[in-house]
């Protein structure tokens, strides 16, 4: 997994740790926030399973466009 825009961040809860992907830092070079919910649902996803070959940085580049 990658993570080429540099979204991924960490959450700790109950002594445990969760890593998320956060829209609120790809906003920062992005304007997501024009995007309906379900948009940034599948954006998230993408996110999620960048790895250079099915899912690339310029494919979420250009749902972000």
């Amino acid at each position: 997994m990658s993570d080429t825009l540099k979204t991924a961040s960490q959450l700790a809860c109950n002594n445990k740790s969760y890593k998320y992907f956060s829209l609120k830092k790809l906003s920062a070079h992005y304007a997501i926030e024009r995007l309906p919910f379900s948009l940034k649902i599948l954006l998230e996803n993408l996110l999620r399973n960048e790895n250079g070959v099915d899912v690339t940085a310029e494919d979420i580049k250009a749902l972000c466009a």
